[in-house]
């Protein structure tokens, strides 16, 4: 088979650098092409004036910028589903909002954060995620042989974080973060070490 530069081999001088130059010339223009082509752009919301912290994003002027790079940045030209959400720290016109910087009215009500480990048989086989309320059941039992008693410790607690933890030898566990208030926290802490804990998933 006859290469490219068997073939610019085999023509004339002139022909040659011709061929070279116009190819040279063709590389130059998909480099400018390449150099030239504007960069794809998303719309994030940003500041429409200036934010004050507490409030809900449904009161407040936000407006949104394409831009070509999303991280850390809402994504979107509306606040749409956020707009219950509060933004915690206060921002200037202009600025750009960023994920870490709204609360869901879940955490602005529970504000504390408190760590959980249910194994997963017991949170609906470790389906429970991000963003997911959760119903809180404690079991406790007098001792050996007296009856137990299932009481409901918390309705709609939110899960800020829950993550599946394989083990071999006791089955997985629910490893979750929850958005608690002071009150349930103390509740829950002794539930932890009394009885056994069960999480129901609240639909949507």
């Amino acid at each position: 088979m006859t290469t490219v530069s068997e073939r610019l081999a085999s023509l004339p001088t002139i022909d040659r650098r011709t061929a070279l130059a116009l190819a040279s010339g063709f590389a130059a223009a998909l480099l400018v092409l390449a150099l030239t082509v504007p960069p794809s752009l998303t719309a994030v919301l940003v500041a429409d004036g200036p934010l004050p912290a507490g409030t809900a994003l449904g009161d407040l002027p936000v407006t949104f910028r394409d831009v070509d790079n999303t991280d850390g940045l809402i994504i979107g030209s509306d606040i749409g589903e956020l707009a219950d959400w509060t933004l915690v720290t206060p921002l200037a016109e202009g600025e750009p909002l960023l994920a870490s910087l709204i609360r869901p009215p879940q955490q602005i009500t529970a504000p504390r954060q408190m760590a959980l480990a249910v194994p997963a048989t017991q949170a609906v086989l470790g389906s429970v995620q991000a963003g997911d309320s959760v119903d809180i059941l404690v079991t406790r039992s007098e001792g050996v042989g007296s009856k137990a008693i299932t009481e409901v410790l918390a309705r709609d607690v939110y899960v800020i974080s829950a993550v599946v933890a394989e083990s071999s030898a006791f089955g997985d566990e629910l490893r979750l973060v929850l958005a608690v208030t002071d009150e349930l926290a103390i509740d829950l802490a002794n539930a932890s070490h009394a009885g056994d804990i069960d999480l129901v998933k609240v639909n949507p």
